[in-house]
């Protein structure tokens, strides 16, 4: 009975056996290992693809344009969205599939959600996987910034959750970096820099430690919002000066005069050159020019729509004893070119003498 239970290889059917259920167990534990690796590798998958979903939707929705557009109107807490919008154009819809075999099952806003300022609110999108192995649900979050309330105005969503606004404590005076542009005390900016201060006025000011750092120094520009008035303000005693192509073209003195070709204005207004002051109007010329005629003689002239002189003054023979002022015309509809008449600084008038001794 003993040699029976023995097989060839002089193990008995016990052994046999056992050996069986040993080589199945590892079998299954091989195969369960493969589809646990194989589960495991399609969830980093489907993570990733999840993950870079976020971040495109994140870099969509920090531009202020596409976050109005896609959650305007919705209310900051329960409102819902079907895609968003890049431009105008919808993205990200929900209940389509996308890569990495995962759909976007719904956007929600939520701001009951701890830590959140004011004017933030929660947007949490939920993710479903397709496949019916890794059936699933999602649920990743953004902050966004809004104007409005209870119901959204404008927006925008923070670059990552970890941004937020710099506030010192109990004066409002919050900075935000929104899609390129920065707001002082605004949530919304539409420049690289907007200031937006109290309600009566709102003030950018410029010190250096050399000239002084008060509220009196330094320049300011400010909108006083009361009084309904913008101001550039030198406070210093000095001149306010304008310039272009790094050459200064206009200053303001510290004592108020303005000069334009000079650097020491004597009058409230001196200019070195001609001023011309004409018709409101495209194209029409119709006005009166102030200078020169090129030698240092000062003139005065009456333009027409075309631009052409029908009429001038102008100081001739300085010191000479034909010191006069003349009076000039011309033909009808023509340039005016022949002294007219004069007068003469002993009280004499001259008509049709041309210049000679009055």
């Amino acid at each position: 009975m003993k040699r029976w239970m023995r097989n060839q290889s002089g193990m008995t059917m016990v052994e046999v056996m056992v050996a069986a259920g040993l080589l199945g167990g590892l079998a299954i534990a091989g195969m369960t290992l493969f589809k646990n690796q194989d589960k495991a590798q399609k969830t980093v998958e489907s993570n990733y693809e999840v993950a870079t979903t976020l971040a495109q939707i994140r870099g969509v929705l920090s531009d202020i344009t596409n976050c109005t557009a896609s959650l305007t109107g919705q209310n900051i807490n329960g409102g819902t969205a079907t895609l968003i919008r890049k431009s105008g154009a919808p993205v990200f819809p929900v209940n389509t599939n996308l890569p990495g075999n995962i759909q976007i099952k719904s956007y929600r806003l939520n701001n009951t959600v701890a830590n959140l300022a004011a004017n933030e609110t929660m947007l949490q999108i939920t993710f479903t996987r397709n496949k019916s192995a890794l059936q699933m649900d999602l649920v990743r979050s953004m902050k966004v910034v809004y104007t409005g309330g209870p119901t959204i105005v404008s927006c925008y969503a923070y670059v990552n959750n970890s941004d937020s606004y710099w506030q010192l404590a109990g004066n409002g005076a919050d900075i935000y970096f929104v899609g390129g542009n920065v707001g002082i005390g605004t949530a919304t900016p539409v420049r690289n820099l907007h200031v937006d201060g109290v309600a009566s006025h709102s003030v950018l000011h410029l010190t250096n430690s050399a000239s002084g750092q008060t509220q009196n120094d330094g320049l300011s520009v400010f909108t006083e919002g009361s009084n309904a008035f913008a101001m550039i303000r030198n406070n210093e005693n000095t001149p306010l000066i304008f310039g272009t192509n790094l050459l200064e073209y206009m200053r303001i003195s510290a004592t108020g005069t303005i000069g334009m070709g000079t650097t020491t204005p004597l009058q409230k207004l001196e200019v070195i050159g001609n001023i011309k002051a004409s018709m409101l109007a495209a194209g029409n010329q119709t006005g009166i020019t102030i200078g020169n005629n090129g030698s240092e003689l000062p003139k005065l002239e009456f333009n027409v729509s075309d631009n052409t002189k029908r009429f001038w003054f102008q100081v001739n023979s300085v010191n000479a004893a034909t010191e006069r002022l003349s009076l000039y015309g011309g033909p009808l509809g023509g340039t005016a070119t022949t002294e007219m008449m004069s007068f003469g600084g002993n009280g004499y008038v001259g008509i049709g003498t041309g210049g000679a001794a009055l």
